[in-house]
């Protein structure tokens, strides 16, 4: 059984290497959500695969001889490395590919924080495509890149309620283009108890009310960038003086 058990580890040692590297970013990842770590996941399912689709009928007979000849432990060797190259080279290529078909430079995000739930959970993979976004475009005769901002509590029920938020509102030209009308919702744990939260549906901007639903998940780098990406739901697509902007919120 242990002469079995050691051939078979040589057979298979770099799906064995990646597959211990995979169970580790999963467990490092429970902890410590980061989308690199999703990323190095991706590329560890792809190198598994990649070294079970390259890997040549003949290296099982080599494997079975491997304790007859040095050589052989020597060519065991140069083909970890080539086997290993191969897998990394596919999971390149298959990065390249899904950017290029996707159109983005990065067509693969983890979700690391819980601003999209229900409809995203913390450590969900999403695809992402390049291109135009789906959202209600207003007309705003300002500069934003000009913009302040400042935050400024809102109350569902005024007064010094337990249903109160902060919210960081956009300042342009001295006023408040942007307001969010709070309401009581309710709010079901997984336990199946409820509880009331205060929720923001809609902005209001002029005399019109406007929703994300429906709109196109996107995900972008703030400023200042520490934050890491955001991965938000587009509410209006803003076409000011010097540019387009996108006002976004999450799901909740």
């Amino acid at each position: 059984m242990a002469a079995q058990a050691r051939g078979y580890i040589r057979k298979n040692k770099v799906s064995i290497a990646l597959s211990v590297a995979l169970a580790a970013v999963v467990l490092i990842y429970s902890r410590y959500p980061h989308p690199a770590l999703g990323l190095a996941g991706f590329f560890l399912i792809v190198g598994l695969i990649a070294s079970d689709f390259f890997k040549p009928e003949a290296a099982e007979k080599k494997a079975k001889a491997a304790e007859k000849a040095k050589v052989q432990a020597r060519d065991g060797g140069w083909k970890l490395i080539v086997e290993l190259f191969v897998a990394l080279a596919v999971a390149v290529a298959a990065w390249f590919a899904f950017g290029f078909v996707l159109q983005t430079d990065t067509p693969l995000n983890v979700v690391t924080s819980c601003s999209m739930l229900p409809n995203l959970e913390r450590g969900d993979l999403i695809v992402l495509q390049g291109g135009g976004v789906s959202a209600q475009e207003v007309q705003i005769d300002a500069n934003l890149s000009g913009a302040s901002y400042e935050s400024n509590p809102y109350y569902i029920t005024g007064g010094e309620s337990r249903l109160a938020v902060m919210f960081t509102d956009v300042v342009v030209g001295g006023s408040q283009p942007f307001s969010y009308p709070l309401r009581s919702c309710t709010l079901r744990n997984r336990s199946g108890s409820e509880q009331a939260v205060p929720c923001a549906p809609i902005v209001q901007y002029g005399n019109a009310n406007y929703s994300s639903a429906g709109n196109d998940v996107i995900v972008y780098n703030p400023e200042p960038r520490i934050y890491g990406l955001i991965i938000h739901r587009a509410l209006l697509r803003l076409k000011a003086d010097d540019g387009y902007y996108y006002l976004t919120k999450g799901d909740n």
